[in-house]
């Protein structure tokens, strides 16, 4: 057992220690540039909303076309559309641009309406989520048709 002046006496960091902590931190840099490599981004294609886990809203920018299948307020504007879908009396309103541009901008969600705060959606990378009214915008690759299946 060492006492404490063997402790005190022996250096702070040892050779195994220091390769230790090096290995360690290009792990970590590693996983880093790996994250931002496989970021999946890219045009645009598609926007699907789901409101617990059913497709209630769909849009394809290539052929600016929308399919709404529940309580959806559609109201076409110059540069894209307004939506506006209703949850039990609440509602989530986001405006679509045809340029490839999603963003939340009112709900009566929360106080804090965390999810008009979220960034908006600009490539294949991106979701916005509101938790309260379990919704969920996402951009996809492809259309998924509710009716199929």
């Amino acid at each position: 057992m060492k006492t404490f002046e063997d402790a005190e006496k022996s250096p702070f960091f040892r050779k195994g220690d220091i390769f230790l902590y090096l290995v360690l931190v290009l792990v970590i840099v590693g996983l880093f540039c790996f994250g931002f490599a496989t970021k999946e981004e890219g045009e645009l294609e598609n926007l699907l909303v789901y409101r617990d886990d059913t497709l209630v809203f769909s849009y394809s920018f290539a052929e600016d076309k929308y399919n709404a299948y529940e309580e959806v307020k559609v109201e076409e504007t110059k540069e894209g559309y307004l939506v506006t879908i209703y949850t039990e009396g609440e509602y989530n309103l986001f405006c679509i641009e045809k340029r490839g541009y999603v963003k939340m901008l009112d709900a009566d969600c929360s106080v804090h309406r965390d999810c008009v705060a979220m960034w908006a959606i600009t490539d294949r990378s991106g979701v916005i989520i509101c938790t309260p009214h379990h919704l969920k915008l996402c951009a996809s690759d492809e259309i998924l048709d509710p009716s199929i299946g």
